[in-house]
């Protein structure tokens, strides 16, 4: 039976507590965009982590304070600036490597490098992704009708193209 000391597991409660009232408005702004994919990222990740949580813990737990206080301030900092200048990205930005810096403050870099994909993954709730995805549209579309009429011919089927417009006679 594993006996998990009390101390320690108020010290990283009251820590969490703290990101969560100091990150609020980061999350209430990934929040209001609706449950979206944004949501569903977070839920992966913890799925990720949680699915493969022998792998991922199975490293002797060295807190690194420095290092992860130093990464903190630094997401204390964007936090700062992206609140005073209405900045999302900054916001975000400093969410997630605010995230990081619990994890090396608590675990060291041995949990942050056994974590690095998961949290990486995280990166995807920020809007700056949405922008490259919008630069990448039309190449998806425009890719996706050149497979298609691809297909479409193979099974035998006349297409007429024009750009991203499949019409079948």
């Amino acid at each position: 039976m594993k006996v998990i000391a009390i101390k320690p597991l108020l010290f990283a409660l009251g820590i969490l507590l703290c990101f969560t009232i100091a990150y609020f408005k980061s999350f209430e702004a990934i929040l209001e965009r609706g449950l979206s994919w944004h949501i569903l990222i977070l839920i992966i990740a913890m799925f990720i982590i949680w699915s493969r949580k022998e792998h991922y813990f199975n490293v002797p737990i060295k807190p690194n304070i420095p290092a992860g206080t130093s990464v903190l301030l630094i997401s204390f900092l964007l936090l700062f600036i992206g609140s005073s200048t209405s900045t999302l990205l900054l916001s975000e930005g400093a969410l997630i490597t605010g995230i990081w810096g619990i994890v090396i403050y608590i675990g060291g870099f041995s949990l942050f490098k056994r974590l690095f994909w998961p949290l990486a993954y995280l990166c995807f709730t920020s809007s700056a992704v949405e922008g490259i995805f919008e630069i990448l549209t039309p190449f998806y579309r425009h890719t996706t009708a050149i497979i298609a009429v691809f297909l479409a011919n193979k099974f035998g089927f006349l297409t007429f193209v024009s750009e991203t417009y499949i019409r079948l006679p």
